[in-house]
């Protein structure tokens, strides 16, 4: 029968839902900058702040809630790289 990763005794990845993995996935790729060089970690990160503040302007042109990182206004040295943390 099936095994359960959880309980240690191994896991057959083909039970895996596709879109499951795909999040999966796109979540590791997602978060994986900070293993690479400084340099590309840094231009990631710089590339990130410029996509959450383009939401954040957009947000706040239309009359929403500017959302969790996305206000510029709020934003300070460090700031945008302590919010990511956890």
């Amino acid at each position: 029968g099936r095994q359960d990763g959880a309980h240690g005794r191994g896991h057959d990845p083909s039970h895996i839902e596709p879109n499951r993995f795909l999040a999966i996935m796109l979540h590791a790729c997602d978060v994986s900058h900070p293993f690479r060089s400084l340099e590309a970690h840094i231009q990631w990160s710089r590339r990130l702040e410029v996509e959450f503040f383009a939401q954040g302007d957009l947000e706040k042109e239309r009359g929403m809630p500017i959302s969790p990182m996305c206000d510029r206004t709020q934003a300070g040295v460090g700031k945008f790289a302590a919010q990511q943390v956890g």
